[in-house]
């Protein structure tokens, strides 16, 4: 039994979950590949060790966006068929709630109302402001789109939280670059850095953010002498921030530096699918598992789960156009602890060696 209050989505009825089992994340090709039975090796390792799949609602999200709706009913029969869980993160904590999916709650999963319409938009205006970063909203700066999140919230906020929007345009107005409509963080700090960005694909485990530390030290510091690595990331901007929190400073981070970055990030599409990962990886960190076959999402994340010590274990599928199902356990190698209590200690190097077989080709 767990000893965080359990989450309530929609008052959906709660199932506790044995802590006996293993619980994994699955990434959402994962997830529908599965559903369509095109990874047999996988679905045997996952009975075989009764692991506990789990799934957010970026999941469903993604789901939405299927233009095939046999496909979406084939990965809704697969959820009900399987016994998966909902697993959602409390805001502001390091804590978790989860519940069973089942009949009775799906669909509400499936459609889960929308908060505040203000509240909504503020949000929808916050993501504009990260868009904004790696070059995308080019009709507006930045300063335009906090004064926007900032009106949209003004019956909301209390005169506290109104002087922090304040305190934060002006520190924007200090410099020309927030007040740029073509403004690219990645941009200003390459103009600073003499090095390749070839040279950072060449950085592997162990230490990866510590060596991307290492290469742009000496160039950041010309700058700011006193620059630390934390600064440098963001992650010493408010001492408040939880584990989750972090994870989605890092990630993003190491796409705007050019650590196996998404691509064309510009774009708007782009953007919110390489949002959704980041969105994948803080609740990825609740469990014991995370299963991917995205290259690059997993090389960032294993840096992030590297640099901030967590022990989530991550199994990426290899050479995903092979007829072979093949997986490797790349991050960590060494035997699984944890302090949070809704992620399961259980070390799965022992029970995955690289399984593989022969399966169907994955369907287009």
């Amino acid at each position: 039994m767990t000893t965080e209050e359990p989450f309530k989505p929609l008052q959906a009825p709660l199932t506790d979950i044995d802590l006996k089992k293993p619980r994994a994340y699955p990434d959402q090709n994962i997830l529908s590949r599965l559903a369509f039975g095109e990874l047999p090796v996988l679905q045997k390792l996952i009975d075989d060790l009764g692991i506990k799949l789990c799934l957010s609602y970026t999941h469903f999200d993604e789901i939405s966006q299927i233009e095939i709706l046999e496909k979406q009913e084939l990965i809704y029969q697969y959820i009900l068929k399987n016994e998966i869980y909902y697993l959602e993160q409390h805001i502001g904590t390091e804590n978790a709630g989860i519940a069973v999916i089942n009949e009775s709650n799906l669909t509400a999963f499936i459609k889960k109302p929308s908060n505040d319409p203000i509240i909504d938009s503020s949000v929808a205006l916050m993501q504009q402001f990260a868009h904004k970063s790696f070059g995308g909203q080019k009709s507006k700066t930045h300063i335009e789109i906090v004064e926007e999140i900032k009106n949209n919230l003004t019956h909301t906020l209390n005169t506290e939280a109104k002087q922090i929007f304040d305190d934060f345009i002006s520190e924007l107005q200090k410099h020309s670059f927030f007040s740029n409509t073509d403004s690219k963080v990645s941009d200003e700090i390459w103009n600073v850095l003499s090095m390749k960005k070839s040279e950072l694909s060449k950085i592997t485990q162990p230490n990866v953010i510590k060596n991307i530390w290492e290469l742009v030290k000496n160039d950041v510091q010309k700058t700011d002498p006193n620059m630390t690595l934390e600064q440098f990331i963001g992650l010493s901007f408010d001492p408040n921030y939880t584990l989750q929190n972090k994870i989605s400073i890092l990630m993003y981070w190491l796409n705007i530096i050019g650590y196996w970055s998404d691509k064309k990030l510009d774009k708007e599409n782009k953007y919110t699918a390489s949002s959704r990962d980041v969105q994948h990886a803080t609740h990825a960190s609740f469990t014991g598992l995370v299963i991917s076959q995205d290259d690059r999402f997993c090389k960032k994340l294993a840096a992030c789960f590297e640099y901030l010590n967590i022990k989530t274990q991550i199994l990426q599928r290899l050479d995903i156009h092979s007829t072979i199902e093949k997986y490797e356990l790349i991050w960590p190698l060494d035997s699984f602890s944890s302090k949070n209590s809704l992620r399961n200690n259980y070390d799965f190097s022992d029970a995955i060696k690289n399984p593989y077989a022969k399966s169907s080709k994955p369907k287009s």
